[in-house]
């Protein structure tokens, strides 16, 4: 089948009528493959036809991932509720995995990179989104069940883990050192690293589910020792009272002064 042929005729359709109701505008040469934004380069296609149009893109470009991932947005967000779009198992089956293979091969080009950089630079948080920031780091691994972090646990660890069976170079250590010459810290985070150590707890006493008491000092060699090392950061949380969550997998945890 000529797909090439097939979407040149659709395009070529969609420009030379004009529809009534809801339309969509459709680049006829994909931006991602050098398209502008040029009125001859826009056609105007019904919403059953944009679906068509990117299916065949597709086939045209089997291995571009732009394109791929362009028709698995189209299917996973609606810009408005005249797109209803119903595809088969199998078709769906094959956008899935496509857009997956790509997301494992892409990569940032040097000059993405770049505009990343610019775009942030000068950029100020408010103090409300730093909060926010740090809560969800803080808190994110409470929302996963245990089988998400053992999963997680599993992919990233041993020979999977990217720093696995390397060490940093003495350039990018040199590197390392030289950005922290000169480097200033503010009077909030010297007074924030005061107390953090002036509250540091000297001991903890751990509290089976059982009700036996232990007291310890290290907690990461506890969890490790217990079987409890999915729950650290859990039971980290406790103890100093920022998480909501009274116990991790049947143990409480207090702190000693």
């Amino acid at each position: 089948m000529n797909y090439q042929k097939i979407y040149n005729q659709l395009c070529i359709l969609g420009q030379s009528r004009i529809l009534d109701g809801y339309v969509e505008r459709h680049h006829v040469i994909p931006k991602c493959i050098g398209g502008l934004n040029s009125k001859d380069n826009i056609t105007t296609l019904t919403a059953r036809e944009h679906f068509v149009a990117h299916r065949l893109l597709t086939k045209i470009y089997p291995n571009n991932s732009k394109l791929h991932y362009a028709m698995w947005r189209m299917l996973n967000k609606r810009w408005d509720m005249e797109r209803h779009v119903v595809i088969s198992s199998r078709l769906y089956e094959v956008l899935r995995h496509n857009v997956s293979v790509a997301h494992k091969e892409y990569r940032h080009s040097t000059e993405t990179k770049l505009k990343i950089q610019v775009a942030h630079i000068g950029k100020i948080k408010t103090a409300e989104h730093c909060k926010n920031i740090s809560y969800s780091k803080k808190c994110q691994h409470l929302t996963m069940s245990r089988e998400h972090r053992d999963h997680l646990k599993i992919i990233n660890g041993g020979s999977r883990n990217g720093m696995y069976g390397k060490k940093h170079s003495l350039e990018t250590l040199e590197k390392m050192r030289k950005s922290q010459i000169g480097k200033v810290i503010s009077d909030v985070t010297r007074e924030r690293q005061k107390n953090s150590r002036n509250n540091r707890a000297l001991f903890y006493i751990m509290i089976s589910p059982n009700g036996e008491k232990i007291e310890i000092s290290n907690l990461k060699e506890f969890c490790r020792n217990y079987d409890l090392s999915t729950e650290y950061r859990k039971l980290l949380s406790i103890s100093s009272g920022k998480c909501e969550y009274s116990h991790a997998n049947g143990w409480n945890i207090h702190r000693g002064k």
